[in-house]
């Protein structure tokens, strides 16, 4: 799902988020379970009537919670990252795949750009989401103006730099 999503940034160019496979019958996309044509997962006025998939929901949000309306999709060299900013509040936001086997580490230079300052002590807040857990949140620091993150083996990484003005 993430790949296709990151496919979609780099050759499509979307402008809006729409998903509509939330209950879709393939298992690769769907955000809640249910069985086609008993009813199940369909609201039935109470709550439970299908099965949340924490995974699926959890992948989606590093996208679309992250990357808002009115951000400039900025061109990256990987294409299992894009890359977002928000021009009006100085705000980079990194979305980056790892769909290797092992741990690696990518460093994003922004060495470009006026000024990258991050929060006050210069903290970078970065969420993870893979098999062992759904975006959680963890921070790292700038170096100058580059930051490292370690990227885990089947996981989906979202970094959020502030004070970037280009």
């Amino acid at each position: 799902m993430a790949l296709t999503i990151l496919a979609n940034f780099q050759e499509l160019h979307q402008t809006a988020w729409v998903y509509w496979q939330v209950m879709d019958n393939n298992l690769n996309w769907r955000m809640i379970d249910y069985t086609p044509g008993t009813g199940y997962g369909r609201h039935s006025g109470h709550a439970g009537s299908g099965r949340f998939r924490p995974d699926k929901y959890y992948l989606m949000a590093q996208f679309s919670w992250h990357i808002r309306p009115g951000v400039k999709i900025i061109k990256t060299d990987d294409p299992l990252t894009v890359a977002a900013l928000d021009e009006t509040n100085h705000k980079l936001v990194i979305v980056a795949a790892n769909n290797g086997s092992t741990r690696k580490n990518v460093t994003f230079d922004h060495s470009r750009s006026s000024a990258v300052a991050g929060r006050p002590d210069g903290v970078v807040l970065r969420w993870n989401t893979g098999a062992s857990d759904a975006y959680t949140q963890r921070s790292t620091t700038l170096n100058g103006k580059s930051v490292t993150i370690p990227v885990n083996a089947k996981c989906l990484q979202m970094v959020e730099i502030e004070g970037v003005v280009v």
